[in-house]
């Protein structure tokens, strides 16, 4: 998750990228969080899975990966590489790749760098069945969502609350979202999310290492301190639960962390039942033992896991931020690894509205950046094409559109997601029976109703009682 304006971190202490191939794991995103390496059994290649079905499936997924999309060389996207064909989801992911393609109404290019293909105007092929979809609304936003179809989620979530090492919240101007809680501004959100009959939740927010060690220090105290602050605002404005938004990096805090958010929900739901409580995950998280996140031990304490399945590439070569798929960490790699560990029922695939302007060496797809990229909100980016006569262009590698341009006599890159990937990453989702899928964020796409609309997979959206009226 991620203001406007933001720029990934480079650099090897920042980019647990470099020096690999293969399984690239997230690059950190200075402003708002960095997210742990990866030593996953997608590495080891250990799974269960039998001998024929593998093969044949590999050699499926082989041939389409190699056929349907062709390989781009030593860019981001190399074709199965030597590290894929051990991954033992390989077979899984390619098999939902390609139902998810076939689900959506979109003229899929083969060739790198083809005209976009657009979706139709039926976007589905067949509709993909009720699921839930999540919005994120944070505080600065809340004057751009005017002409945005609110009624179209299950959840919304105000972002955020900011939370210090000692649980207490942060109730000064300083925090923009206890400001605007404080000041009236969220409470159009509110009247307006209950109208539409959407839930809202609260979110809770950190990311400095100092606040999530001193929460995991003594975490059910904590925990205690925290729910007795949030529970007279969910009652009070009428949040139907909190989002919790603690994006640790260290280790060492595992097992403090799961006691923490067990603790929390056991304290809120026992002064109210029916509050939800959604914990925000990295892509990563299903299979990567070292992290904060030790999912099966958290999972009966919340409601939903929001996998934030973006900000998936690296600052070295212009790339998705948010690929569907691919030899690297990808939104198949997610759902396959989650799926695995018995979490699907739980999760909700988060989808990107913005994309990232990179100062590239070329216009080709794999050519180098020479400097860090920049964030960039799909209505800008909307406006860019239409404003500058950019052609935007397919990459049927990781099924993105991308932009090539100069700048100041410079090439530029931007990779962003439109409607068109939206869809196709709502399908795969489908394919994978998870609960839903949730954007971030949606003043990013105030102007666009169809990066909305897509959300829903043409099914009605799964509505669910609202609470009380404060």
């Amino acid at each position: 998750m991620k203001p406007r304006g933001h720029r990934l971190q480079g650099g090897s202490a920042t980019n647990p990228r470099a020096g690999r191939t293969g399984w690239c794991p997230l690059i950190s995103s200075g402003a708002k969080y960095a997210r742990p390496a990866m030593t996953s059994r997608r590495r080891q290649g250990i799974a269960v899975v039998t001998a024929v079905s593998l093969v044949v499936l590999l050699v499926a997924g082989g041939a389409f990966a190699l056929s349907r999309r062709g390989a781009h060389g030593s860019g981001p996207g190399t074709a199965f590489s030597s590290t894929t064909t051990t991954n033992p989801y390989a077979a899984r992911e390619a098999a939902a790749v390609l139902a998810a393609e076939g689900a959506v109404n979109l003229p899929l290019a083969s060739v790198s760098g083809a005209t976009v293909p657009r979706l139709a105007k039926r976007p589905y092929r067949h509709p993909l069945g009720s699921h839930e979809v999540v919005g994120f609304v944070p505080y600065y936003e809340l004057g751009s969502l005017a002409g945005t179809h609110l009624a179209a989620f299950t959840y919304l979530v105000y972002f955020a609350l900011q939370v210090r090492a000692d649980a207490t919240l942060v109730e000064s101007s300083t925090s923009g979202g206890w400001r605007s809680l404080q000041d009236g501004r969220a409470s159009g959100l509110l009247t307006t999310a209950r109208a539409g009959g959407d839930r809202v939740l609260l979110s809770v927010f950190a990311d400095r290492q100092s606040v999530l060690q001193g929460l995991c220090s003594q975490p059910v105290t904590a925990a205690r301190r925290l729910a007795d602050s949030l529970a007279p605002l969910l009652s009070r404005y009428g949040f139907a639960g909190v989002d919790l938004d603690l994006e640790g990096r260290n280790p060492s805090d595992r097992s403090g962390f799961t006691a923490f958010v067990t603790a929390l929900s056991g304290r809120l739901r026992a002064i109210d039942p029916s509050w939800n409580l959604m914990l925000n995950v990295f892509p990563q998280s299903a299979e990567y033992p070292g992290g904060i996140f030790d999912l099966q031990a958290l999972a009966p304490s919340v409601n939903e896991l929001f996998v934030m399945a973006y900000d998936m590439n690296s600052t070295e070569v212009p790339s998705p931020s948010a690929p569907l798929f691919g030899s690297g960490l990808s939104d198949a790699a997610a759902l396959a690894t989650y799926s695995a560990e018995g979490l699907a029922a739980k999760v909700i695939l988060g989808v990107p509205f913005y994309g990232y302007d990179f100062p590239a060496l070329g216009p080709l797809v794999g050519e180098p950046a020479y400097g860090q990229p920049y964030a960039v909100t799909y209505d800008d980016i909307v406006a860019s094409i239409t404003d500058n006569g950019h052609k935007p262009r397919w990459d049927p590698y990781s099924d993105t559109p991308f932009i090539s341009f100069k700048r100041a006599g410079r090439w530029h890159q931007t990779w962003y997601d439109d409607p068109a990937s939206v869809a196709l990453k709502v399908a795969l989702a489908a394919q994978f029976h998870v609960a839903g899928v949730g954007a971030w964020e949606l003043g990013m796409v105030e102007g666009q109703p169809k990066m909305i609309s897509v959300l829903a997979g043409g099914s009605p959206v799964v509505k669910l009682p609202l609470p009380h009226q404060p």
